[in-house]
């Protein structure tokens, strides 16, 4: 039997998806202010300053790093020159002459300032790509914050406070749904699961039983083996015969089966009243103006039936034309007598209700009828096919409708 077992988990992760649209709004949000809150803190003629100065400190440590370029290349001629006029220690007759020491200390020194020099460039060429970088940072801000449309930002701000409004209320109502559900067929799983954790139990014990009995069978011409295999079997399940054992087994597991069936379909029925989507309901007037014994009860009951249902529902009552006659009452008086709030009809002088009814239960899947009749030849009518009819009852005390979950006296 195939049921619609996973109500509950589809609802939950309904609810879940709902509070994450929820979140993922809020965080939209506080995004959306934050622009707000930094454009309105933003002065255009600060940021332009900025950048200036960021410019004219690029253009000056450029400067610098050209000049320190050319100042090596100058130091770097200076040395080739005076090496020209320098020997080395192979020459060792000039080597040491007051010249030619006075030329290698003075190449030194030049070279102490090129490296000088480089360092001065490598500081200058990180501070011009510090700066780069932030003149790059403040551009990029200014052209946002100059362009950002606040108003667009405030408009959509109110958008979303609408929206997150909208899904809360929805998610407040889905999740009153799944209590209600929780609350109606919990209880009912729960027995299930039992059920199937018990058929699978007897399973399990069956092929246990079934392997004893085809040893004993195989061990037909051996009485002591015979004996150490009723011995397990009776060590484990209380009883010595195998087959004995499969039958008790099976007699378990075919009423577990039955309670089975008979749990799911309750899941079933509980599940499709919780799903029904009512706006509104219609009455048939006469059908409950008699009890289950077929005694004519006049309207005490279809009064009680309405009222209850007025407060969740629309409720319209649909009567025959005999109505008049069985209580001796006007259709003023009638309407009178079941209250403002039901919209009471009767129908014309020797016509039945039941087409006035299924007319207006016609191209409304929220509208169900209250009625005992079949309405087998009107089943071209929306509410026949789609099996919009709600059967009641009526005792000597109450009415009980149970796809409602109705059980009120009158």
């Amino acid at each position: 039997m195939t049921i619609n077992i996973e109500a509950i988990s589809t609802r939950k992760t309904k609810v879940s998806e709902m509070e994450k649209n929820i979140q993922d709004l809020l965080r939209t949000k506080m995004s959306i202010i934050s622009e707000v809150s930094s454009h309105d803190s933003f002065s255009p003629e600060a940021s332009q300053s900025k950048i200036n100065a960021l410019s004219n400190h690029i253009d000056t440590a450029s400067k610098q790093c050209a000049n320190e370029s050319k100042r090596i290349s100058d130091l770097e001629e200076k040395i080739a020159n005076i090496s020209k006029e320098t020997c080395g220690p192979l020459v060792f007759w000039k080597y040491l002459s007051s010249e030619q020491t006075k030329n290698r200390e003075h190449i030194s020194i030049l070279r102490k300032e090129i490296e000088k020099s480089k360092d001065s460039i490598t500081k200058l060429q990180n501070e011009i790509k510090s700066k780069s970088k932030d003149l790059s940072v403040e551009k990029s801000t200014y052209e946002k914050r100059t362009k950002f449309d606040v108003k667009r930002a405030r408009n959509e701000l109110d958008e979303l406070a609408t929206s997150v409004s909208k899904i809360e209320r929805s998610l407040e109502a889905e999740k009153l749904d799944l209590f209600r559900l929780e609350e109606k067929i919990s209880p009912h799983i729960k027995a299930r699961d039992e059920i199937i954790s018990d058929i699978r139990k007897y399973d399990s014990d069956l092929l246990l039983a079934e392997k004893y009995n085809s040893a004993l069978d195989k061990a037909s011409d051996n009485a002591r083996a015979r004996r150490d295999i009723h011995k397990q079997c009776e060590d484990y399940f209380k009883e010595g015969r195998p087959n004995k054992v499969i039958d008790e087994i099976s007699s378990k597991k075919n009423r577990s089966l039955r309670d089975l069936q008979k749990i799911e379909r309750r899941i079933a029925d509980e599940t499709r009243k919780h799903e029904m989507e009512i706006d509104s309901i219609i009455i048939d007037g006469n059908n409950a103006c008699y009890s289950s014994s077929s005694d004519f009860i006049g309207l005490s009951a279809v009064r009680t039936l309405a009222q209850h249902l007025s407060k969740r529902f629309k409720v319209t009552v649909v009567f025959d034309a005999s109505i008049r006659k069985l209580l001796k009452a006007s259709t003023q008086d009638i309407q009178k007598n079941l209250g403002r709030e039901i919209s009471t009809y009767v129908a014309p002088s020797k016509n039945a209700a039941d087409e006035y009814i299924l007319k207006l239960a016609e191209g409304c899947d929220r509208s169900y009828i209250i009625t005992n009749d079949r309405y087998s030849e009107w089943h071209d009518y929306d509410a026949v096919r789609e099996a919009r009819a709600i059967n009641f009852l009526i005792s000597s005390d109450k009415i009980i409708v149970n796809d409602l979950d109705v059980s009120i006296p009158f």
